[in-house]
Parts: structure tokens; sequence; C-alpha cells
């Protein structure tokens, strides 16, 4: 595999992702979902990514249509 299918297929990937997904990828390539995690872990509460990124991954949702 070349260099260049395998950023073929990460462009593909990207654009058949959901919006909960694509915030999770952004936050986690930025740095964001690191420091949250800290902040979460010293204040020992839950930060809810987990469920909001189930309620955006929502298929029904208008923008994941349009994102689509």
């Amino acid at each position: 595999m070349t260099c260049l299918e395998t950023k073929e297929q990460e462009v593909k990937k990207i654009n058949n992702m959901l919006l909960g997904n694509a915030i999770e990828l952004v936050t986690t390539k930025t740095g964001i979902k690191k420091v949250v995690d800290k902040v979460s872990e010293k204040t020992g509460k839950d930060c809810g990514c987990a469920a909001r990124k189930a309620k955006l991954n929502n298929p029904n949702l208008l923008i994941n249509k349009i994102l689509k």
C-alpha cells in the first residue's frame, strides 16, 4: 500500500464520519481530550464525553444526514 492510498483511505473514513466521531477526532488530535481527561481525573467527575458522542452520532440528526 502506498502513502497515497493510505491518505485516500483516511479521507474517505473522515468523510463518512458522524458528528460525534468527528468531534472526538478533532479533540484528540488537538490535545483537548488529554486536558479534559486530566481535569476529570482530578475532580472525580465524568466529563460526559461518551454520552455526548453517542447523542451526536445519532444517524437521524439533520447534521449527520447532511455530512454523509
